[in-house]
């Protein structure tokens, strides 16, 4: 059931809440990460996390007389750039709300004190908990992996920048040094200005898939509207260019596809042409967004959607190095602090027998001394030699093509072994 389903729009706030709650994903509100609160409370708060979760409404649809449904309706319902607060949409509104309400009480210089309120208040209590949940709710005995592996974990690498493109070499080397195999969203127009490395890749093992021709939204190539702001046959076109320049330059037949910035921006009227190109999944969404929270799941016949995953301590964000330094308003506080949430995200996905993706920028992971690469690998490493399968998205697919096949799936496949 999509976003978009009618049972989740009714035409009240009751049937909205009702939908939310008895659904699939809405168990895990109800029983394992709310706290026991109001009615009144809880309603509100799975309207606002609909936009996260597809339960409820979403914070779009927030209807109402009373004064925070009217504040909460001009709010966007997807990702428009960087927000202040770190915090997802909700996080957001309730931070926005509350320096509104200490401006009003002549409090000056609120910001940070709002923000690290609403980051304690959500992040720290109860995402933490959301994310543990989750887990063991969608996960736990249903998964049965190649040779009984512990879990299974993809880590892809996004080469955005014309110096992430410059640290693949040295990247290469840490990872084929571990034994490590990765998935590396390619951009056509860097493939062909470093066609040697990307060569060097698919020579070790590493999947280079499609991640469009010229990444709309890069100042660096000369793209600054968003994937989503261009036209349809624009994105298909950018999508098309890119699985060109893949098969011309390195000889391959790409298996999959990235949206520039995992399309958060819900651009699922591409999905046809990926089938049409004979791609077997789609890594572009993010876990908490996704019907399964995280599981693999098939949005169209014949694909895979493989969603990246949110950090421990931080679910309803993605767990990407970006966020340490290049970041308006860093989420981490340093290296040690980001390698401390990986760790947890490979605990969890062990103890768990989950699925668990990640994705990195090599030139955040070489900065300085380049030590955040060496310990992001190194765990890594450990966490494959006790059990986890580490693999690429394409290799993942093939698997579950063989043991799983069907037609498209609103929520994610019955895991239980066949």
């Amino acid at each position: 059931m999509s976003a978009e389903s009618g049972s989740h729009r009714g035409g009240g706030m009751a049937t909205g809440l009702d939908s939310g709650i008895e659904g699939w994903s809405g168990t895990l509100f109800k029983g394992a990460f709310l706290p026991a609160l109001s009615p009144l409370v809880v309603g509100s708060w799975i309207r606002m996390w609909g936009s996260h979760t597809r339960v409820g409404w979403g914070m779009a649809d927030c209807r109402g007389a009373c004064e925070m449904s009217e504040r909460l309706k001009p709010m966007p319902h997807k990702a428009a750039g960087p927000r202040p607060g770190g915090g997802g949409i909700a996080g957001d509104a309730l931070q926005r709300l509350l320096v509104e309400w200490l401006r009003k009480t002549h409090v000056e210089n609120c910001h940070r004190f709002a923000r690290r309120l609403v980051r304690q208040t959500i992040h720290r209590t109860c995402s933490q908990r959301f994310f543990r949940s989750s887990l063991r709710a969608c996960h736990q005995d249903r998964i049965v992996w190649p040779n009984d592996a512990l879990g299974c974990f993809v880590l892809s690498f996004d080469l955005d920048w014309r110096e992430d493109n410059n640290c693949l070499p040295t990247l290469l080397q840490l990872l084929n040094t571990r034994g490590l195999t990765s998935s590396i969203a390619a951009i056509g127009r860097w493939v062909e200005q470093y066609p040697e490395a990307y060569r060097s890749a698919v020579a070790t093992a590493h999947e280079v898939f499609n991640h469009t021709y010229s990444h709309p939204d890069s100042e660096e190539l000369g793209r600054p509207e968003r994937f989503n702001e261009i036209g349809l046959a624009d994105r298909i076109e950018e999508i098309e260019r890119g699985d060109e320049a893949l098969r011309r330059v390195l000889g391959i037949e790409p298996k999959g596809f990235r949206a520039p910035h995992f399309s958060a921006l819900n651009t699922t009227d591409i999905l046809p042409c990926l089938v049409k190109l004979g791609y077997s999944y789609s890594a572009s969404t993010i876990a908490f967004r996704t019907p399964g929270y995280g599981l693999p799941h098939r949005p169209v016949s014949g694909l895979w959607e493989f969603p990246v995953s949110g950090a421990p301590r931080e679910f309803f964000r993605l767990l990407g190095t970006y966020d340490i330094r290049r970041a308006p308003k860093p989420l981490w506080r340093d290296e040690s602090d980001f390698l401390v949430e990986w760790r947890a995200l490979l605990e969890a996905v062990v103890e768990f027998r989950a699925f668990g993706s990640a994705f990195l920028d090599p030139m955040d992971l070489f900065f300085a001394d380049g030590a955040l690469g060496v310990g992001l690998l190194d765990a890594l490493e450990a966490a494959r030699d006790r059990g986890l399968w580490v693999t690429t998205y394409g290799e993942l697919a093939e698997w579950l093509n063989g043991r799983y096949p069907g037609a498209a799936e609103p929520y994610p496949v019955s895991w239980r072994a066949r």
